[in-house]
């Protein structure tokens, strides 16, 4: 199956200019894969890029995976498999599924078959042995962690690097399962620093990215030494995943004014929120350049605008 959408490729790579980044000596620019797709933007598109072109040659009629009931994972996959004729499973970690949550409703309407999950069986359904049993229940679909944390968003992450013509001293990006900083480990060839900004909170994340660059490494045939290093930083998470504080908010309707380029508290604001604090704080040596991935994600700013007026 070829991925034929109305795509906007190669995403556009645009500067940010900021009297702080003047004042530090460094140059930052933003990799706008938010720009990609209305309905399958950024990391979405680009993990879920190779699984869906995968489906034909291993005879699948479909693919099912998890997701929280504002999931950006789902709804890019469900939107995937309305424009692209194929079949959608999401497991939903919720209680009942709310008949007034846009984000279900969308994957309901594009034809995603919902299974609402409690969250303790949801965790239990991605242990190794119960994803072994999911995958004989329903052989004929693929089966992505998620999230989409699966080795094959490796080949979109290529992609994207091949895109950057220009080499940076610092990649940043928000991590939420690993798999895109994983893969942009293992997909850029020169020396570069990724610095992930974990929007989760008491994650182990060292064992979280081996075990993906592993997985990488065993389904590609992939170098076992890489060129570049990485480090998660774990102070810009807010109190945790979904979670945000007044200063955050401030600090994401001033740069959604002055660069006129959208950002939501769960992800991409975190991130950039982290990317000033570290430039104020001299973490770049001067004459840095520096690459921010917009991951984008932002349909899930409905979810958040649903819950402040319940």
């Amino acid at each position: 199956m070829s991925f034929q959408l109305d795509y906007r490729l190669p995403s556009p790579l645009q500067i940010l200019s900021h009297p702080l980044f003047t004042e530090k000596q460094v140059s930052v620019y933003i990799k706008r894969d938010d720009l990609i797709h209305p309905m399958i933007s950024g990391n979405k598109w680009r993990k879920l890029k190779a699984a869906i072109e995968s489906l034909d040659a291993n005879n699948l009629r479909g693919i099912a995976s998890f997701g929280g009931a504002y999931s950006n994972h789902l709804h890019a996959l469900a939107y995937a498999g309305k424009t692209l004729d194929f079949k959608t499973l999401g497991w939903v970690r919720t209680h009942a599924l709310d008949p007034n949550n846009a984000t279900l409703n969308d994957c309901k309407r594009w034809g995603m078959q919902l299974q609402p999950v409690s969250r303790s069986q949801y965790r239990q359904q991605q242990e190794p042995e119960n994803l072994k049993r999911l995958k004989e229940s329903f052989k004929d679909y693929r089966i992505l962690p998620e999230g989409g944390a699966d080795a094959s968003n490796f080949i979109g992450i290529q992609e994207l690097v091949r895109e950057v013509k220009e080499h940076f001293d610092f990649w940043l990006l928000p991590v939420g399962s690993g798999a895109t900083l994983s893969a942009l480990v293992a997909a850029l060839d020169y020396p570069a620093q990724i610095l992930g900004i974990s929007v989760l909170r008491g994650m182990n994340w060292r064992q979280c990215i081996d075990k993906q660059l592993e997985q990488i490494q065993q389904c590609y045939a992939h170098k076992k030494a890489f060129a570049c290093q990485y480090a998660i930083l774990e102070n810009y998470h807010f109190g945790g995943y979904a979670k945000w504080s007044r200063e955050l908010l401030d600090f994401i309707e001033d740069f959604s004014k002055s660069y006129h380029i959208p950002c939501e508290p769960i992800y991409s604001g975190k991130a950039l929120f982290a990317l000033m604090d570290l430039a104020f704080n001299n973490a770049f040596p001067p004459h840095s350049k520096i690459l921010f991935l917009h991951t984008g994600g932002l349909q899930g700013l409905r979810g958040i605008k649903q819950t402040q007026t319940a």
